[in-house]
């Protein structure tokens, strides 16, 4: 899985089509069309409002990511924690938990 097939799950878990997401989020069909095929990177207020409008915790969100090995942006698990920390909803055991995952699917410094 990859970030946009994660923030496909997340869709349609909550049984949302492209159309109806995008009505929720204020944006095109097909902008999530490119989120979910790796043709745009979303921003971080569009997770996060995927996350509220589909009642799915965020750490779900980043978990997939995790498991995807998917932080291109992100080049190093430094970097990847101070995004986490700096969206203000994760606390110090939940940061300590991913940094622990990343480093286990050994996301190079």
């Amino acid at each position: 899985m990859n970030i946009g097939k994660a923030f496909q799950t997340i869709r349609e878990e909550a049984g949302l089509t492209r159309k109806d997401l995008a009505e929720k989020l204020d944006c095109t069909p097909n902008s999530l069309w490119k989120i979910e095929n790796k043709r745009v990177w979303p921003k971080e207020a569009t997770i996060i409002r995927l996350c509220f409008v589909t009642r799915t915790p965020l750490a779900r969100f980043y978990t997939l990511a995790l498991e995807a090995r998917d932080f291109a942006p992100y080049p190093s698990v430094k970097d990847c924690c101070t995004c986490m920390r700096e969206s203000g909803v994760f606390s110090q055991e939940e940061l300590e938990n991913y940094t622990s995952r990343l480093l286990k699917y050994k996301v190079e410094e």
